[in-house]
C-alpha cells in the first residue's frame, strides 16, 4: 500500500496553530497598519491551516491578495513579492489545485534567481520537485532535487537531510527500494547527528514506509511506533498526528490483524474531518475499504472506496489510483460483477500506463548523468549571476541616492523652519530649567552637607584606632560604609579587669542606618556603665531590652535593631580568657593552626517572636591567637570572575579561609589583603551594604 510522503506535509505546514481564528480574523481587519495587518493574514492563514479549515483560509486570502497588491505597489520589488508569492503556493496546494501551485513555484524560483539568494532558490527547488513528484513527473522531480542538493551541500544548509528524504520517497515510487532505503538511512544519520527531533519524527516514519515496501512489517511497526512518539513529544497538529496513524493502520492491514488495524482506523478516524487534507482523507477511506474488503464485505469496501477515489481525483494522485481501481476490481470480482472488474481493471491499467512510460526510465538516466556536468557548469553560472547581481544592484544604489538627496532636501527645508520657529520657545524653556536646575543643585549641596554633619556626629561614638590598639594590642578595624555614614560600627570598653570589644551591623544603611547605630550604641554603653555588667551573654539582653524601651515610644511597630558580635578579654600571663555572646554574628578565632568559628544566636538586638537570653561562651587562648569580627556586608557582596551582570555572593566559607590565609601577616598586612580582596571582587559592580571587620591577634 503506498504511503504518503511526510515531509510534503511538512514543508507546506505552517508555525502558528490558533484555536480562536475567526475571533483573530475580525482583529485583524481593524488594524490600521497596511504592513501589519498583512503580517497578522500570514499568521492568521497559517492558524486556519492547521486547523484544516481552507473556507476560512480562502477567505482570509481574498482579503490578503488584494492587500498585497497595494504593497507591492507601495514598495516596488520588495519583500512583499516574495512573501506573497510564497503564501500562493501554500494556498493553492492546501486547496489541491497541484499545476496552479506548480505555476506560482516556477515564478517564485525566477524571483529567487534574479535575487542571488541561495538559500531560497534552494528552496524553491525542493518544493517544485515536490509538485512534480504528485504530478507523477519523476524525472523532473529528481532534477529539481539534484539542484536543490548541490545548493544546500555547498552552503551547508540544514535542509539536506529533507532533500535526501523527498529523493528517498521518488526512488521509492519508482520500486527502487535499495536506492530509497540508502537514502532514507543518510537522511536519518543526519537529523540524529544535528538533534534535530522534528526531522527525526519524519525520517521515523519514512523508514516505516522503506521497510513496509520491502514486506519487513516489524520493523515498519518499530518504526511507526518511534514516529507517533515523536508526534505525541512535539505535540505535533491532529493531521499530522492522522498521517501516522493512516499509515500505521495500513501496516496492520498488510498482516492481516484487522482488530489492531480497526483500532488505529478510529483513532484516525477521530484526527480527521471532512475538512482536512484529501490526502489524508483519500488514504484513510481506502484503509477502511481494504479493512472490509478482507472481512469480505465487498460492497461496503467498494462505497470507501469510491469516497477515496473521489478525494485522489481532486489531488490528481495518479499512484493513488491506480491502486484503487485494483482493489475495486476485485470487490467487484468478488461480487461476481464481471463487467464492473473489467472495467475497474481497464482504468487501473490506463492510470498505470500514464505514470510509467517507456520515455521516463530513459529521461532519468539522463538527468542523473548530466548532474556531474552540471556540477562543473555550476561555477560559470554563478559568476554570471553574480556580475549581473552586482550591476543592478549599482543603478539601483544611484537611484537609491537620488532619491535620498531629494527627501533629505525637503526635510532640510522643512528642519530649518522648525527650528527658526521653536528657537524662541527653546530659550524661554532652558532659563526656567536652568533656575530649577540651580535649586536642585542648592538642595542637594544642604542635603550633603547635613549627612556630611551626621558623619561627624557618628564618628564620635566610634572608638579611635589608636585607642583600639592601645587596650587590644596589635589590631586592624576595616571599616566601608556604603554611604557617606553607616548603619555599622565598632565599640570598645575598658573595665578594671576586662576589655569589651564588639563589632555591629544595624538595620539598613547611610541615614536610617547611622540614627539606629547611635541608638545601639548608646543602649551598650548603658548597659555597662550603669548596670555594670561584663558578662557578653547579659550585656546584649540588658542593651536588647534598652533598645526596645527606646522604640516603644513610637506608636508604630519598629522592627528596627541590630546584630553583633560581643567579647570580653581578660589576660592572665600567657593565658587569655575571652567569654563571647553574638545576636546572628559568629565569631571567629585561630587557635592551634587551625580555624573555628562560633555561632551566634539566631536572635537580633530588637524586635522577635520568641526572644530568648543570649549565651556566653569561653574559651581559653594563648599569645598569638588571633580573634575576627565582621557584619554581614563583606560575605553578602555580589561580583567575581566569569560571572554575569549581577554577580554571585562572597560567601561565609570564602571569608573563613581568607582568615585562615592571612593568619601570619601583620596586621598592616591583614588590612591591606581585606581591602585589595573586596574591591577584585565588587569590581563594577555596586557595594550593596556597610562592611566591617576586625581583628586582634592576642
Amino acid at each position: 500500500m503506498k504511503k504518503i510522503a511526510w515531509l510534503i506535509l511538512f514543508l507546506f505546514t505552517a508555525k502558528i496553530i490558533s484555536a480562536q481564528c475567526d475571533n483573530e480574523f475580525k482583529l485583524v481587519d481593524a488594524e490600521k497598519s497596511d504592513t501589519l495587518r498583512y503580517k497578522k493574514y500570514r499568521r492568521l492563514q497559517d492558524c486556519y491551516y492547521k486547523t484544516d479549515d481552507f473556507e476560512g483560509a480562502a477567505k482570509v486570502f481574498k482579503k490578503q491578495k488584494a492587500l498585497a497588491s497595494t504593497l507591492i505597489k507601495k514598495y516596488s520589488d520588495s519583500v512583499y513579492y516574495r512573501s506573497y508569492l510564497a503564501d500562493q503556493t501554500t494556498f493553492y496546494f492546501y486547496k489541491g489545485d497541484v499545476q496552479k501551485c506548480l505555476d506560482i513555484s516556477n515564478e517564485l524560483l525566477n524571483y529567487d534567481l534574479r535575487k542571488a539568494d541561495s538559500s531560497d532558490i534552494a528552496g524553491s527547488f525542493g518544493n517544485i520537485a515536490i509538485l512534480y513528484r504528485k504530478l507523477g513527473n519523476y524525472p523532473k522531480a529528481i532534477y529539481y532535487l539534484q539542484e536543490s542538493i548541490k545548493i544546500n551541500e555547498a552552503i551547508g544548509r540544514k535542509e539536506l537531510a529533507g532533500n535526501y528524504s523527498n529523493l528517498a520517497n521518488v526512488y521509492s515510487d519508482l520500486g527502487q527500494n535499495e536506492k530509497s532505503g540508502e537514502l532514507f538511512r543518510k537522511a536519518l544519520k543526519l537529523r540524529l547527528e544535528q538533534k534535530d527531533e522534528k526531522g527525526l519524527a519524519l525520517s521515523y516514519a519514512n523508514m516505516a514506509n522503506y521497510f513496509s515496501n520491502i514486506n519487513k512489517d516489524d520493523s515498519a511497526i518499530v518504526y511507526y511506533s518511534k514516529a507517533i512518539y515523536m508526534n505525541e513529544k512535539l505535540g505535533v497538529p491532529d493531521s499530522r498526528k492522522a498521517l501516522t496513524y493512516n499509515n500505521f493502520t495500513g501496516e496492520y492491514i498488510k498482516k492481516n490483524q484487522l482488530d489492531s488495524a480497526e483500532k488505529y482506523l478510529k483513532i484516525t478516524e477521530k484526527l480527521l474531518n471532512e475538512k482536512s487534507n484529501p490526502f489524508m482523507l483519500s488514504h484513510f477511506y481506502e484503509n477502511k475499504g481494504d479493512i472490509l474488503k478482507r472481512k469480505r464485505k465487498f460492497q461496503e469496501a467498494i462505497n470507501e472506496y469510491n469516497k477515496s477515489v473521489k478525494y485522489a481525483d481532486l489531488n490528481n494522485d495518479i499512484s493513488r489510483l491506480v491502486t484503487l481501481y485494483y482493489s475495486k476490481s476485485l470487490c467487484f470480482y468478488g461480487l461476481k460483477n464481471i463487467d464492473s472488474t473489467f472495467n475497474n481493471r481497464l482504468k487501473a491499467e490506463v492510470f498505470k500506463d500514464s505514470l510509467f512510460n517507456t520515455t521516463k526510465s530513459s529521461q532519468i538516466t539522463r538527468y542523473e548523468m548530466q548532474y556531474q556536468f552540471d556540477k562543473e557548469q555550476e561555477v560559470i553560472k554563478s559568476e554570471q549571476l553574480k556580475k549581473e547581481l552586482e550591476t543592478k544592484n549599482a543603478l539601483e544604489r544611484k537611484q537609491l541616492l537620488i532619491y535620498a538627496a531629494m527627501i533629505a532636501l525637503v526635510l532640510l527645508l522643512g528642519l530649518v523652519v522648525l527650528v527658526l520657529k521653536n528657537n524662541r520657545q527653546k530659550k524661554k524653556d532652558n532659563l526656567v530649567l536652568q533656575q530649577k536646575n540651580d535649586l536642585i543643585e542648592s538642595q542637594k549641596k544642604d542635603i550633603i552637607d547635613s549627612i556630611n554633619y551626621a558623619k561627624n556626629l557618628q564618628q564620635a561614638i566610634l572608638p579611635p584606632i589608636t585607642k583600639i590598639k592601645q587596650e587590644l594590642g596589635d589590631s586592624f578595624i576595616y571599616y566601608k560604609p556604603k554611604d557617606i555614614i553607616a548603619g555599622d560600627f565598632y565599640w570598645l570598653y575598658k573595665t578594671k579587669e576586662t576589655v569589651l570589644f564588639a563589632v555591629a551591623d544595624c538595620t539598613g544603611h547611610g541615614v536610617p542606618g547611622a540614627l539606629v547605630s547611635v541608638v545601639c550604641s548608646n543602649a551598650l554603653d548603658t548597659a555597662v556603665k550603669e548596670y555594670n555588667l561584663t558578662d557578653p551573654g547579659k550585656i546584649l539582653d540588658k542593651t536588647r531590652e534598652i533598645v526596645l524601651e527606646t522604640f516603644s515610644k513610637t506608636s508604630q511597630n519598629v522592627k528596627d535593631g541590630m546584630d553583633i558580635s560581643l567579647c570580653s578579654i581578660q589576660r592572665n600571663n600567657n593565658s587569655i580568657t575571652i567569654k563571647w555572646a553574638g545576636a546572628n554574628n559568629s565569631l571567629w578565632y585561630i587557635h592551634n593552626n587551625e580555624i573555628k568559628e562560633l555561632t551566634a544566636n539566631k536572635q537580633p538586638i530588637g524586635l522577635s517572636e520568641h526572644s530568648k537570653p543570649f549565651t556566653t561562651q569561653t574559651l581559653d587562648l594563648i599569645n598569638g591567637d588571633t580573634l575576627y569580627f565582621s557584619t554581614d556586608g563583606y560575605y553578602d557582596q555580589f561580583g567575581g570572575d566569569k560571572v554575569g551582570a549581577s554577580g554571585k555572593k562572597f560567601m561565609r566559607k570564602r571569608l573563613s579561609q581568607l582568615f585562615f590565609e592571612m593568619k601570619d601577616l601583620s596586621t598592616e598586612g591583614q588590612l591591606a589583603l581585606i581591602d585589595k580582596t573586596f574591591s577584585n571582587w565588587k569590581g563594577r559592580l555596586e557595594q550593596i551594604d556597610d562592611v566591617c571587620i576586625a581583628g586582634i591577634k592576642l
